[in-house]
């Protein structure tokens, strides 16, 4: 069996974003690198030393701590030394200049990867495409069970911001569920565990198409919606529950995510594992536009 971030600089990921400079521009632009934290906790003391307002600070993702990591962050009604001199273990700050928007999710245009694989003893299978799942840290141990409860109408002690992370679990693991059984259905598959059940992989490309994260507003149609209301009532749910009444400020509407991604600039170089001995390791380069999870491509190549 393979492994991957034996070391933190094993991992890393670099954003891909599109910045409009211009000096004029009432934000302030910055390259965030970081080891050993996760985005949250960096933007958390940010805000806690510079005493800055949480809205003037804007950021595209949240990136793993397991991790090297570099990403864009901006900033305003803040002086830009004060955010340079910021002392935090494992974290550099560069400025990059001024714009005139602030960084958001909509700013991401994707990820660069370079991840080391190790302790190889095979070669692995290249690939062009990659099923969107969303990955193991997408659930935590319990992100997903928690978000189930709140469609059901269970109280659960957390702040909105957490509730909101686990609603939004649980219809990403109703995504997984919908994928995989679609795909089951086509010859020359096969099936990975992941901590929340299996993830069905295809040989060949198949016709991209749209499948909804369940809200109150989903349309059930066609193969999908055929698959959506088996999986719903077995899990003992209808649409209607995902009103969630009882946390009215939480009600998501349907968004639609791609069932496959183009994996882009592949590159896989094989070397001697000098940290497993007599095993290869693998040198892997790719780009995956924004939203898809790097870590799922190493399980389809290397599985």
């Amino acid at each position: 069996m393979y492994k991957f971030k034996e070391l933190n600089s094993d991992f890393i990921v670099e954003e891909v974003i599109d910045l409009k400079i211009d000096e004029k521009g009432r934000y302030s632009y910055f390259l965030l690198k970081k080891e050993n934290r996760n985005t949250l906790e960096v933007i958390n003391r940010i805000i806690k030393v510079t005493n800055i307002n949480k809205r003037d600070i804007g950021y595209a993702g949240l990136k793993d701590r397991n991790a090297i990591t570099k990403q864009f962050i901006s900033t305003r009604n803040i002086n830009n030394d004060q955010l340079l001199n910021l002392k935090i273990d494992g974290v550099s700050l560069t400025y990059v200049g001024k714009g005139n928007l602030p960084i958001t999710l909509g700013s991401l245009k994707g990820n660069k990867f370079k991840i080391i694989v190790r302790d190889l003893d095979k070669k692995g299978k290249k690939t062009n495409f990659l099923e969107n799942y969303f990955d193991d840290q997408r659930f935590s141990i319990d992100n997903a069970r928690l978000g189930k409860d709140i469609v059901l109408g269970k109280r659960v002690e957390e702040k909105e911001e957490k509730l909101r992370l686990y609603l939004n679990s649980y219809r990403a693991f109703l995504f997984n569920k919908v994928l995989a059984e679609y795909l089951s259905k086509i010859k020359d598959v096969k099936k990975i565990n992941y901590s929340l059940g299996k993830f069905t992989f295809t040989k060949k490309k198949f016709v991209n198409f749209k499948i909804p994260l369940i809200a109150f507003d989903t349309e059930l149609k066609g193969d999908i919606g055929k698959i959506y209301e088996k999986i719903l009532k077995e899990e003992g749910l209808e649409i209607k529950n995902f009103l969630t009444r009882s946390y009215p400020n939480l009600v998501e509407k349907t968004v639609y995510r791609d069932a496959l991604v183009e994996v882009k600039g592949l590159k896989i170089r094989y070397l001697k594992d000098e940290i497993f001995k007599v095993k290869l390791k693998a040198d892997v380069e790719f780009f995956l536009t924004k939203g898809s999870y790097g870590t799922l491509l190493i399980k389809k190549i290397f599985n």
